[in-house]
């Protein structure tokens, strides 16, 4: 293992060799974090070119803190953004500045830039995901086909005060 900036754990082959201001991360694979020049903060990647942030083409300040992403090319062009779970290859791969997403699957949430608060199931790169929430709302959509969101339905849910039904 061998660190850079402040408290840093990078044993992959070419990680984050552009690093000057960046503390506590954990970067884990072949240039994970790899154009995080300054202020990314806390976050762990682990994945071929996982926080990758070609976004802006390199040497750019990246202002992400508190990311946790696993795959390879996870959160791909992440620049800035607080607090987003990523999990399978190719999540979140065009988020840039987003907050506080979780983003599960194999490509879930790939085309997502710049939303926040989003819940995406999914393994694919789809728009309709077979679960999608937001969590500054509290909606959660369960297998949109199509996209309409309209469609009579019955969901359970359970209750401290016992089962409730809605439509």
């Amino acid at each position: 293992l061998r660190g850079y900036a402040g408290d840093e754990v990078t044993p992959g082959q070419g990680d984050t060799p552009n690093q000057v201001t960046t503390n506590r991360n954990v970067a884990i694979g072949e240039r994970s974090m790899y154009n995080a020049w300054t202020l990314a903060d806390k976050n762990v990647f682990i994945g071929y070119r996982a926080a990758f942030s070609a976004a802006g083409g390199g040497q750019e300040t990246n202002t992400y803190n508190e990311n946790v992403g696993i795959g390879n090319e996870v959160g791909y062009d992440i620049e800035s953004g607080v607090g987003n779970v990523m999990v399978g290859h190719n999540a979140g791969h065009s988020l840039t500045t987003g907050d506080k997403n979780v983003l599960l699957g194999w490509k879930a949430g790939s085309q997502l830039t710049t939303e926040s608060n989003k819940l995406y199931i999914a393994n694919s790169d789809t728009t309709t995901p077979l679960i999608e929430g937001d969590f500054s709302t509290s909606n959660v959509i369960i297998n949109n086909v199509g996209g309409n969101n309209t469609t009579s339905s019955t969901l359970l849910v359970k209750t401290d005060t016992g089962t409730s039904s809605s439509k």
